[in-house]
């Protein structure tokens, strides 16, 4: 058994000790996805709260389902990597709209910003540009040097980066689970948040055993307390009348789509789709 870990091993490190930048082939594959996760990623990120993670899980999400069987997504393909990091990537200039603009942080990384910036002074909102012109171009200014920047330095560490997925799951899955836990338990010094942690990622293995995305409970743990919260302001603005949030034009709207989202990835479509496809072969 070891000597055949040690020969999976050698020849992964023998499949990551050549080319590191993208061929022809690799940036044709890569462009739409990019282009898409680019944008998903910027709307994420205006949205207040709603951060990278669930920029990068839509962008994701949404190439899975484009993708066709050949493509390999969760293999490795091209469009699989480009466009969660590209909405990541995009996510984070898009976060810094509605801080400079209306003064509300779109993620945890902007909310320590609007608390500095405050400190000296400064009130990003309205009016921000007009009264600081400087400021507010050299944060952009800086945005875009560290995405040049960050091009550079990943390129040139990508060698060393890469050999991380020579180490074995045997070393590497209890390295990152202690590091979990440690990050865990330091937000609170609670042992509870740890067994919470724990529970979990029992509750995502069993997610991946039936078939379900772990993806969509993260997602669900994100935008909750968004939920809880905006609903009791809402609550609070009509009274109590939970039905009068309900029949708000717009708010049916999001809620339309939201029922045909939820519709277009029933379990029974796919199962439909294999039934047919089995009468096939059996014909």
């Amino acid at each position: 058994m070891a000597s055949t870990t040690m020969g999976k091993d050698s020849q992964v490190m023998s499949k990551l000790s050549g080319r590191f930048l993208p061929t022809k082939s690799d940036l044709k594959q890569g462009a739409l996805p990019s282009l898409r996760g680019s944008v998903i990623g910027f709307v994420a990120g205006v949205l207040p709260g709603a951060g990278t993670t669930i920029a990068a899980f839509f962008s994701y999400g949404l190439e899975k389902r484009l993708a066709p069987a050949s493509a390999g997504m969760g293999k490795g393909a091209v469009r699989g990597l480009v466009a969660p990091e590209s909405a990541n990537n995009a996510a984070v200039s898009g976060s810094m709209v509605p801080l400079l603009t209306l003064g509300i942080p779109g993620s945890g990384t902007t909310a320590v910003l609007l608390a500095y910036l405050m400190m000296y002074g400064l009130n990003p909102g309205p009016g921000f540009f007009d009264a600081n012109p400087e400021l507010g171009w050299t944060i952009i200014g800086a945005l875009l040097f560290s995405a040049i920047l960050g091009v550079v330095i990943n390129i040139g560490a990508s060698p060393l980066l890469a050999k991380i997925l020579a180490i074995p799951m045997p070393f590497m899955a209890p390295v990152i689970l202690i590091l979990a836990l440690i990050s865990c338990y330091s937000i609170h010094n609670s042992v509870t948040d740890v067994y919470i942690a724990l529970a979990f990622g029992v509750l995502g293995y069993v997610m991946r055993l039936v078939g379900m995305a772990p993806a969509l409970l993260v997602i669900g743990l994100v935008l909750g307390e968004m939920l809880e919260r905006n609903l009791q302001q809402a609550l609070g603005l009509t009274g109590g009348d939970f039905w009068a949030i309900i029949t708000d034009p717009l708010a049916m709207v999001f809620l339309i789509i939201a029922v045909l989202a939820l519709v277009s990835v029933l379990p029974w479509k796919r199962m439909t789709g294999k039934k047919s496809t089995d009468k096939k072969v059996d014909v």
